[in-house]
């Protein structure tokens, strides 16, 4: 029997995975921030096989998709521009790969680092 609902469901890791992608795209992206936070709740779920991708947090609401980027950027851009050039292009990629709506994306940087050093 064929399924007709036409419903596809995407595993966290893969959102995480296209987001990380087109992020890291976009010049003077150094990397993402590995939080104390992060380190913490990844020590705490992985017993239990939960992923996580370090500095993506994804949240399902019902308005959308909501994400929250912790960025490490180099100092040679404009950080507004940066981040809405990130914005952008993790949208973009979302809507291109898997046709989903991010209600909020959500840019935090923190920390920035001089071109050609290594974070």
């Amino acid at each position: 029997m064929v399924d007709t609902t036409n419903e596809l469901s995407v595993d966290d890791l893969a959102i995480a995975s296209i987001v990380e992608q087109a992020t890291l795209q976009v010049r003077g992206v150094n990397s993402f921030s590995t939080r104390f936070y992060d380190s913490v709740v990844d020590e705490i779920s992985r017993p239990f096989g939960i992923q996580r991708t370090p500095g993506i947090t994804i949240k399902h609401k019902k308005e959308g998709l909501s994400l929250h980027l912790y960025l490490i950027v180099d100092l040679e851009r404009n950080m507004v521009e940066l981040g809405k050039e990130v914005q952008q292009e993790v949208y973009r990629a979302l809507q291109n790969t898997f046709a989903i709506e991010a209600f909020a994306i959500h840019v935090r940087i923190e920390g920035i680092v001089t071109p050609g050093e290594v974070n």
